[in-house]
């Protein structure tokens, strides 16, 4: 049976139960009652989109009944907290196997994984008796693991330097890709106590490289703020998307004092 469910507002989750009935080939090796978890597949990215496959499987332990639960948990990369996903229908729920089978395998394929998060799943497993009671056991698959390979922009050294003309200057910044992934064309601007200059295209920029931009426009005056701006018009899907200005302060005979904006 498939039955496509979806995790609210961030996973989307597709359930696959499959149970393996008695009989030769499922009786060839009995493994009595000894349960598994694993993670099955794991991919990050392309044409496929970010998804992971987590397998639980158990044996039957005389005439008790078999049941099994997923949770998944995420865990942003570089954190030290797993976070257990909301639960949905197929997901954070027992299901039990039908009571003439030894074997009970079950498949949970999780698709919409957030770049930048590991997921793994904890598999919870249980033998019922008919009288009361029941046999628990719990096993924690692998981590998929869902590296970000967006691009991220930032603004580095800012500068005032020596214009063609005694009334003119260059107001000088470096762009830098420190990402992983290549940024689209995007726009740099350059505001001058608010007055903003014509922009400035460039890009494509890969992973690790920069690019200097350069403004020419009128000296500006001792305490005026200098505001450079990338990607204001939000072209590119970034990694971090709060460092995108940089403030820089006119001093009075060409130094200044940089400030990062958020």
């Amino acid at each position: 049976m498939m039955r496509q469910v979806r995790l609210p507002a961030l996973v989307a989750a597709t359930v696959a139960l499959l149970t393996v009935g008695a009989g030769p080939a499922a009786a060839k090796k009995p493994v009595p009652g000894a349960p598994s978890a694993k993670l099955e597949a794991c991919t990050a990215g392309g044409q496929a989109g970010r998804s992971a496959t987590f397998r639980g499987a158990m044996s039957t332990i005389a005439d008790r009944r078999m049941e099994m639960r997923f949770d998944i948990y995420e865990r942003r990369l570089g954190g030290r907290r797993w976070k257990r996903m909301p639960a949905a229908p197929g997901i954070g729920e027992w299901s039990a196997a039908a009571q003439a089978t030894s074997t009970y395998l079950v498949r949970k394929h999780v698709s919409g994984l957030r770049p930048g998060s590991s997921y793994r799943a904890l598999v919870r497993f249980r033998w019922r008796a008919v009288q009361g009671g029941s046999i628990r056991a719990s096993r924690l698959t692998a981590s998929c693991r869902q590296p970000d390979t967006r691009p991220n922009l930032i603004l580095r050294d800012p500068a005032i330097q020596a214009g063609p003309r005694a009334d003119l200057v260059k107001y000088v910044v470096r762009v830098r890709n420190d990402g992983r992934g290549t940024a689209v064309p995007f726009s740099v601007t350059l505001a001058i106590d608010g007055v903003v200059q014509p922009a400035q295209r460039i890009g494509p920029l890969r992973a690790r490289r920069h690019a200097v931009v350069v403004f020419q426009a009128a000296r500006c005056r001792p305490g005026a703020i200098l505001r450079f701006s990338v990607d204001a018009r939000g072209e590119v899907d970034e990694l971090d998307e709060s460092d995108n200005a940089l403030d820089r302060r006119c001093g009075g005979a060409g130094a200044s004092r940089a400030s990062r904006s958020r």
